[in-house]
Formats: C-alpha cells, structure tokens, sequence
C-alpha cells in the first residue's frame, strides 16, 4: 500500500503555476516546483517546513530584498517530519 497524498497549492508560485519576472527569477516563466500546475502533490504526514514558514522562499542579503528558493523544502512549503523517537 502507497504513502496517501493530497494535492496542496505551490507555495513557490502561490498556485500560479509562474513566476513574475523580478520576483524569483529574471523572466516570467513556468515554476520549476510544480512545473507550471500550480499544485504539488504531498504525502499527507508531511508538515509546513520550518524554515520557510510554508513559504517555500527564503529571503537573503540585506532585509531580504531578494528571495531564493528555501533549501530544505526545495521550494514546495512542505516536508517529512522528523522521525519517531521510541524510548
């Protein structure tokens, strides 16, 4: 039996399925996490990351005036949780 997943909006495009010119990239174009859909399939357990807030961007340089996209999520907002520790 497969992990069980549900359908969540891109947090990299916001569920535009692009990316506006300045905003994360130098040209509008399709979004390299959802690959235009605008949707990203996640394993239900999964949880918003922790980095990014869910946000699938990180912001660097000075008062984050410019965005990237977030190193553990990859951009997708989302990630597997820690495992179980059984004592």
């Amino acid at each position: 039996m497969g992990t069980r997943v549900e359908n969540r909006r891109c947090a990299y495009c916001n569920g535009k399925g692009v990316t506006e010119e300045g905003e994360l990239v130098r040209t509008r174009g399709t979004c390299p996490v959802c690959e235009g859909i605008g949707i990203v399939s996640v394993p239900v357990n999964w949880r918003k990351c922790p980095m990014c807030g869910g946000s699938g961007r990180k912001g660097i340089g000075e008062h984050f005036s410019q965005l990237e996209r977030c190193q553990k999520c990859q951009g997708m907002g989302w990630v597997e949780p820690p495992p179980l520790k059984y004592v």
